[in-house]
């Protein structure tokens, strides 16, 4: 079993509000939900690269893509993202296709635990109309869990055939 019992205070603390579990009988897996003060914009990230995966984190959020300079461009239908590098310089990724944080752990980067973030508390209390998709650090999660009246824990599993690792949120 994986430890969740650390939680740092880092800066990610001030930003995220509040959580809560999403539960669907028509999907197995329980999704953690994040209220955030502010969502942190793409131009706000400083990516790093590791062969294709492009990993930017703020403030315990994390934004990825999966892209190449020989792939197709059509992921996201195409659509062009201009990100900044760590080091400052400007990179234009068209098409880049979304990952997944088994994914993004695997090449080094994290450990990152998907969530659905949003900055607007309504959407928050009725969490069906929001679909926000990012991941947390796995420290932002591990404070994120920790604001849910329910005992919690992430817990890290081996998922598909890959075996990539994913931090899964359970009710103990």
């Amino acid at each position: 079993m994986f430890d969740n019992t650390t939680t740092a205070r880092t800066a990610h603390e001030s930003h995220i509000l509040d959580a809560t579990l999403r539960r669907d009988t028509s999907f197995p897996q329980t999704e953690l939900v994040v209220l955030v003060d502010e969502e942190v914009q793409l131009n706000d990230f400083e990516f790093e690269r590791n062969g294709n995966i492009w990993y930017g984190e703020k403030n315990g959020m994390v934004e990825f893509f999966w892209w190449s300079e020989t792939s197709d461009h059509e992921g996201y239908g195409g659509q062009a993202f201009r990100v900044t590098t760590s080091d400052g310089e400007e990179v234009l990724l068209k098409g880049p296709y979304s990952s997944n944080a088994g994914a993004v752990n695997k090449h080094g980067f994290g450990p990152v635990v998907n969530a659905i973030v949003t900055d607007d508390r309504e959407c928050f209390e009725d969490e069906w109309t929001m679909n926000h998709r990012l991941c947390l650090t796995l420290d932002a999660a591990k404070y994120a869990v920790s604001l849910i009246d329910e005992d919690v824990e992430l817990v890290k599993e081996q998922k598909f055939s890959s075996n990539d690792t994913y931090y899964l949120p359970h009710v103990k």
